[in-house]
């Protein structure tokens, strides 16, 4: 969500949801699918990462409901992390420039 402004990432987050709440690995390609239509312009290295990685994603989908809603549930230390980065304050429209770095540099940039 790095790369997402903030008037974008409720819809954004909203229309991933049912990647990582498929049932099964078909439900969820095609969910992204839907989300690389919905966002993949304005944001192509979104679905780009979640394809990259699709083998270590496709053995989440296999876990029953309770384990995936904890294992995806917002871990206390990124929690802590945002607050911290929140406190500190962040340079002006860095959101925007990271976007941009990252489709124009791609792989440079982590994930």
């Amino acid at each position: 969500m790095r790369y997402v402004n903030y008037k974008d990432r409720k819809a954004l987050a909203r229309d991933l949801k049912p990647v990582y709440r498929a049932v099964n690995e078909d439900d969820a390609a095609r969910a992204l699918s839907l989300f690389d239509e919905t966002w993949g312009e304005q944001y192509p290295m979104i679905a780009d990462s979640w394809k990259s990685k699709w083998e270590h994603i496709v053995p989440f989908l296999s876990l029953p409901a309770d384990l995936r809603r904890a294992v995806y549930t917002t871990n206390g230390i990124e929690n802590l992390n945002r607050q911290t980065r929140k406190t500190i304050g962040k340079p002006y429209n860095w959101t925007g420039a990271l976007r941009g770095l990252k489709i124009h540099f791609g792989d440079r940039l982590p994930d």
